[in-house]
């Protein structure tokens, strides 16, 4: 009897190790996904993938490409809500046109303006061959003397560049915004239609603010701030035939203007004058 029970112990022990033993390989192992391959949550929908995780498919024809914006499309930069803006706003995009402000200048044109130094500056064209432009720079004070200086200060201006370098300021700089502006001239019923451009920059807190006009044919400048600065104010301009006068200028009101222009055309200016009731007492002493 003992020897059938140690049998049938052995026999039971043969049957367990040849089942473990069939068992023992190693089970095939998952595919790991590609780690730059996206996956989508069950039921919801992930990038190129629809709801419950279905792929759609991408666009494979011309077809189905976004159409891009035909020239001069993006209008509410370029073309602002005034009914003169495409009459005084030169289109960047169309090259038929010059788009320099100093396209018209020719020999005798001449602009004054004060400068952030709070002097008088003047501009006059003394020579011009094609696109290429020579003018002299002559620098004032308040009461019209002229500063000295060693030899003549020409400079010179290319047309062609200048109206590249503006062309392309709009064009790539996307945070320009553009209005038309007019500016009384001083002292003076003239009304200077002009094109005003603004930049803000939040990063720095320097925007900038200019304004040109074309009625200004020798560089057209207007108006000039950057930041805290203002570097140009129109006060006249003119041609040839007539030469700037200074018996009009008096440098107590020259002065008074430019403190009204020290500001962004939009900035509300403060006034530094004493109430008319007078400053409050101060405090009694403790």
């Amino acid at each position: 009897m003992r020897i059938i029970i140690v049998f049938l112990a052995s026999i039971s022990v043969c049957i367990l190790l040849l089942v473990y033993g069939c068992g023992g390989e190693e089970a095939p192992k998952k595919p790991v996904p590609d780690k730059a391959a996206p996956i989508a949550e069950e039921g919801k929908s992930g990038d190129g993938e629809g709801q419950g995780g279905e792929q759609q498919e991408e666009p494979t024809g011309p077809e189905d490409e976004p159409e891009e914006p035909e020239p001069g499309q993006n209008s509410s930069r370029i073309w602002p809500d005034d009914p003169r803006a495409r009459d005084v706003l030169p289109d960047p995009y169309d090259d038929t046109k010059k788009y320099s402000y100093w396209r018209d200048a020719k020999v005798g044109d001449w602009v004054r303006f004060l400068t952030h130094q709070q002097k008088l500056a003047t501009y006059t064209v003394t020579e011009r061959k094609g696109s290429k432009i020579k003018f002299q720079a002559r620098h004032f004070g308040l009461d019209g003397k002229e500063e000295s200086k060693e030899k003549p200060d020409i400079r010179e201006q290319d047309v062609d560049k200048d109206n590249e370098i503006m062309r392309n300021s709009l064009l790539q700089n996307q945070f320009v915004m553009r209005f038309v502006y007019d500016w009384l001239l001083y002292k003076s019923d003239k009304v200077l239609t002009c094109e005003r451009h603004f930049v803000p920059n939040p990063l720095t807190g320097e925007d900038n603010e200019s304004c040109w006009s074309f009625d200004v044919p020798c560089g057209g400048f207007v108006f000039k701030r950057r930041g805290r600065t203002t570097y140009v104010v129109v006060i006249d301009y003119g041609d040839a035939e007539h030469p700037p006068k200074w018996d009009h200028l008096k440098p107590a009101e020259l002065l008074k203007y430019w403190y009204q222009h020290n500001c962004f055309l939009d900035e509300e200016i403060v006034s530094q004058e004493d109430p008319p009731e007078g400053e409050p007492p101060e405090p009694p002493e403790e």
